[in-house]
């Protein structure tokens, strides 16, 4: 239950004390008059600039022989067609042997595998080297597993996951402003079919339901970052994270408070 005791919070990333659009610390001053134990996000206004291929997760290795290169794709946002065409031009450009590489997706009457088909010139003999999860989410666009190794047999190789070009289809908004059981996520967003350059938000249906335990503590000072499934923070490329948190007396600590004081005062005027 929800008491009529409560506060409402607007955070705004740009009016951070420090850090960036996707983790920083701010200041919220919670009054200390009354015994606030519960915070909920109330809604969200999240920028989907995050791009599908961002710096520091971009890079895969060809080997070929005992010949090793670490590739970079160009971070942006890509869909099946552009990115086969970028990848197969960075192979050909970065290939140790001068090998010839070529992309291939099922065509317009072919049936529709979901599969990109990797092939070399001489084969046998390279391979694509995959990031580990946590690293990258690079293997999805490629269509393999995470930190997997990919043999090109008989100079052809076809992806053996469905291709993927959405990137975090779940936000995780986390604070230690919260208790929470299972670590320090205030809430978690779903944001895959919003459109790229544009806006994910979010309402809270119901406050009880999901609101955490507020994190005691004389300090004011508060993180807040918004990150992918492994808790990496976003990139937002310069936009702006709006929150808004309301921070409230439960019913149950409220009843018993009053009871308390109550109890109290019945004492004093016995005396």
């Amino acid at each position: 239950m929800i008491s009529e005791h409560k506060i409402f919070f607007d955070i705004i990333s740009k009016d951070r004390i420090s850090g960036t659009d996707g983790n920083f610390t701010c200041r919220i001053d919670i009054p200390k008059d009354k015994p606030y134990d519960h915070v909920c996000l109330l809604s969200s206004t999240i920028p989907k600039t995050f791009y599908l291929i961002s710096e520091g997760s971009n890079t895969f290795i060809l080997r070929e022989d005992a010949k090793e290169v670490t590739i970079s794709v160009p971070s942006a946002n890509y869909d099946r067609r552009k990115f086969r065409a970028v990848v197969e031009d960075l192979l050909n450009k970065n290939s140790p042997n001068s090998w010839v590489y070529k992309i291939t997706y099922p065509g317009a009457t072919d049936p529709d595998t979901g599969l990109f088909t990797y092939t070399c010139s001489i084969p046998d003999r390279s391979y694509l080297i995959m990031p580990e999860r946590k690293l990258s989410h690079l293997h999805e666009q490629f269509g393999f597993d995470a930190g997997s190794v990919n043999v090109f047999a008989g100079g052809k190789l076809v992806s053996n996951n469905v291709i993927k070009f959405v990137i975090n289809d779940f936000i995780f908004i986390r604070s230690n402003i919260c208790q929470n059981e299972n670590g320090n996520v205030l809430h978690g967003v779903g944001s895959a079919s919003t459109p790229s350059f544009s806006v994910v938000n979010h309402h809270c249906p119901e406050m009880s339901s999901y609101a955490k335990k507020l994190s005691p503590g004389a300090s004011n000072m508060y993180y807040f970052s918004i990150t992918d499934e492994y808790g990496k923070p976003i990139d937002f490329r310069g936009g702006t994270v709006i929150l808004q948190l309301v921070v409230y007396v439960s019913e149950k600590v409220y009843d018993v408070v009053k009871q308390a004081v109550g109890l109290y005062n019945a004492q004093l005027q016995e005396n």
